[in-house]
């Protein structure tokens, strides 16, 4: 096999395997698995719409962004090991694609001047100095000094994503694309409180409208959500992705990856 074959088959396998979840988050959204229920709160006077899903999310869904992640995060492990034989003309014990948020962590050298085991340098040890520079242009800590406040670098979050998936299940949510298309179908009174910023996560029991009425036990629909548009996203425990979709995120991912892939199959 040649150098760096099998590391665009792990990338390759990558984008099979995100367009396939695609097509599978397209045909569940397309079947429309929610109700919207009216409920009334004698208390208060108020009447809710709130999201009520009939179907769960596929198990097996959180599954495969594991393995996705987990593809692109080996394919770098994979690269800097073929780097490493290509330069030394065999491998190095412990040898990965290092990702650190901490400068001197990466950096921490022995009393010699030594990497220490654990830190980046080591395990880059045995790359081409070429390789060496591109490695570190890329790390997390590095890309921070030039990033806004907002900004994650790609592989950081790619590296803690695979971390998380090791220990439990990557959380999912449907996520709120656009705003709500409301029709009011009679008289009611205000204030009236629409819930629909876009991206907002929908879970059971999501209030999507709220507003007090004439009489909040008469049984009558009062309002209608006419168009609910949602995708899948991801959830909330992850503050990085908070808001973002999934698809599109994932595709971030492969081409961040396969940028650097590319740039250090340049230092061969």
């Amino acid at each position: 096999m040649s150098t760096f074959q099998g590391v665009r088959a792990k990338v390759a396998r990558a984008v099979e395997q995100t367009n396939l979840l695609e097509s599978q988050l397209e045909r569940f959204i397309d079947e429309q698995p929610y109700t919207i229920e009216q409920v009334p709160n004698p208390k208060t006077s108020r009447k809710a719409l709130i999201f009520r899903p009939t179907k769960a999310l596929p198990l097996e869904w959180p599954v495969v962004v594991g393995e996705i992640l987990h593809d692109l995060r080996s394919a770098l492990d994979h690269a800097v090991y073929e780097l490493t034989v290509a330069e030394q003309g065999h491998a190095f014990d412990k040898t990965e694609f290092p990702v650190f948020e901490d400068e001197p962590k990466f950096f921490e050298t022995n009393k010699k001047g030594d990497p220490v085991q654990g830190s980046g340098l080591y395990k880059i040890r045995g790359v081409s100095s070429a390789a060496h520079r591109v490695i570190v242009d890329m790390q997390p800590f590095e890309i921070r000094k030039t990033a806004g406040p907002n900004e994650h670098p790609i592989l950081a979050t790619v590296h803690n994503l695979n971390i998380i998936d090791k220990h439990r299940a990557l959380a999912l949510a449907r996520t709120l694309i656009a705003e709500m298309e409301v029709t009011a179908l009679r008289k009611v009174e205000g204030p009236f409180t629409l819930y629909n910023a876009p991206s907002r996560t929908l879970k059971d029991g999501t209030v999507l409208v709220e507003w007090t009425a004439i009489d909040p036990l008469d049984g009558e629909v009062d309002v209608e959500v006419s168009q609910l548009l949602f995708g899948i996203g991801w959830d909330e425990e992850i503050p990085t992705l908070d808001k973002r979709f999934l698809i599109p995120t994932l595709r971030m991912f492969i081409v961040g990856v396969t940028n650097v892939l590319m740039l250090l199959e340049e230092t061969l």
